[in-house]
C-alpha cells in the first residue's frame, strides 16, 4: 500500500465516510487495486477488531468482483496456516487468469451452423434444449427413445466384447 499513489484517488463518498484516516488510505488502495488488472490485494488484519472490523467490510464491498486474500493474525495464528492460505490464494489467481484467457478465446469461436446437433432423449427437457439450439439458428434434433430393437442390439454386443477382454 505504501507504494501506491493513494493521493491520486478522488475522495469518493465511501472514502469520505470513513472516520479513520488510515481507513481512508486502505479504501483508496482498494480502488486502485480494483482498477488495475495487474494488482491483487492481501489484506492483513490484527485480531479483526476495532477499526479493522469496520474497514474490512468496506474493503470487501469496494473489491467486489476481484479476488483478494484477507489474513487475520493474532497470538494463536500459526505461520503454517498463513502460508497455506497464501498458496491457496496464488492458486486461485491462476484460475482467474485462466478464466479470463478462456473467455477471450471463446469470443473468437464461431458456431458451425452447417452441422446438426443430436441430443439424446433423457426426458422431455431434451426437446427444450433442441428448441433453444434451433432458436439460435443451429439445426438440432432429439434422438428417439430406445425401443426393444436398439436396447437388445446394444445389449447383444456387450457379452462379445467382454469375452474378448477376458481372453
Amino acid at each position: 500500500m505504501d507504494f501506491l499513489p493513494l493521493e491520486s484517488v478522488a475522495p469518493s463518498e465511501e472514502i469520505r465516510e470513513m472516520y479513520w484516516r488510515y481507513g481512508q488510505r486502505i479504501l483508496a488502495a482498494a480502488k486502485i487495486i480494483k482498477e488495475d488488472p495487474r494488482l491483487y490485494a492481501v489484506y492483513i488484519s490484527n485480531f479483526g477488531c476495532g477499526p479493522d472490523s469496520f474497514i474490512s467490510h468496506f474493503f470487501r464491498d469496494l473489491s467486489k468482483g476481484k479476488p483478494y486474500l484477507q489474513l487475520e493474525i493474532d497470538e494463536h495464528s500459526a505461520d503454517a496456516g498463513a502460508i497455506t492460505r497464501c498458496e491457496a490464494f496464488l492458486d486461485s489467481l491462476k484460475n482467474v487468469q485462466t478464466k479470463k484467457s478462456l473467455s477471450s478465446k471463446r469470443e473468437k469461436l464461431r458456431t458451425d451452423r452447417t452441422k446438426k446437433i443430436y441430443i439424446p432423449y433423457m426426458c422431455d427437457h431434451s426437446f427444450a434444449v433442441a428448441a433453444a439450439f434451433q432458436a439460435c439458428g443451429v439445426d438440432a434434433d432429439v434422438f428417439p427413445e430406445s425401443d426393444e430393437e436398439t436396447f437388445t442390439g446394444g445389449g447383444n454386443s456387450l457379452p462379445a466384447k467382454s469375452a474378448i477382454l477376458a481372453s
